[in-house]
């Protein structure tokens, strides 16, 4: 039998090309896929109204700050300080993990279905796979990023622009006060990049451990249980470090300090892209 003929440079060249391109098609088509999910609207919809109640607490505290004969010190950055960790409960930091349900489900639910055994016919598995996480990592993550920003648009246009003031802020933390203090913007863009971060790390273990779950709607809630489950634990071991809340508000533990919150994020990634990866290698073994 006579071997294949070898390619020529220009024809490794367009191989290589279109092997590139069809997977970024996958990609976009999982994205685009992605975008089209009913509770996208609903997760935005309680990201965005998770804000009002500190929002409002804040309004209520400016005459108290006003009154008191600092009125320089009410400022938009503050209100949006409120929203995030001391009005109405400080509801985001417990719903976060809801917020990014959409699409998790959705690999579970096209194994089942048989339809990712259609789909890989005219791709690779690993194309889809890895199309399918990533761009549910993007439509988890930019929900956060928006639920955020929206706040932040929100504050400015209620509450004048000035800088905060350290004994307004309510940030025990020495350091990360003055960070916020000197740099509001920047801390709030640190946040919020922690944010989709966070996003991207309870994603991916819903997503990885969906591959060993019977049922759709256990799979939904995995980020939230996990979340839950740590939280608690941190609470009855009265180890800070365990806590996942300081990765979406960064001050809100008193015990954990920067170096603490790069660690924790760096065993998420780490413990996330373990289970992605084990669940790749079962899931590809019956593709």
């Amino acid at each position: 039998m006579k071997s294949p003929p070898k390619l020529t440079h220009g024809g490794r060249f367009f191989y290589n090309f279109m092997s590139v391109w069809g997977k970024v098609d996958m990609f976009l088509y999982e994205l685009k896929l992605a975008t089209k999910n009913k509770l996208i609207l609903l997760c935005l919809i309680i990201g965005v109204a998770l804000g009002i109640p500190g929002i409002l607490s804040y309004r209520s505290d400016v005459t108290f700050i006003t009154g008191s004969g600092a009125p320089e010190a009410v400022s938009c950055y503050q209100a949006w300080l409120y929203a995030l960790s001391l009005g109405g409960a400080s509801l985001y930091k417990i719903i976060a993990p809801l917020l990014i349900i959409p699409n998790l489900d959705s690999f579970f639910v096209e194994r089942k279905n048989g339809y990712s055994n259609f789909v890989i016919t005219r791709s690779n598995y690993k194309a889809y796979f890895f199309s399918k996480l990533f761009s549910g990592i993007i439509v988890s993550g930019a929900i956060l990023i928006v639920s955020l920003l929206s706040w932040l648009a929100v504050c400015i246009v209620m509450f004048p622009h000035n800088m905060p003031i350290d004994t307004y802020t309510y940030i025990s933390d020495e350091e990360l006060r003055h960070f916020f203090v000197n740099g509001p913007i920047i801390y709030i863009a640190v946040v919020i990049a922690l944010n989709f971060l966070f996003a991207a790390i309870f994603y991916s273990l819903g997503f990885g451990l969906s591959y060993f779950c019977k049922n759709r709607y256990i799979v939904m809630i995995i980020p939230f249980l996990i979340y839950l489950a740590l939280t608690m634990l941190a609470s009855i071991l009265n180890w800070a470090m365990l806590s996942p809340v300081s990765m979406v508000a960064p001050h809100d533990i008193v015990e954990i300090f920067w170096d603490g919150i790069i660690i924790k994020y760096i065993i998420g990634i780490s413990i996330s892209a373990i289970v992605v990866l084990y669940s790749f290698v079962k899931s590809s073994r019956e593709a």
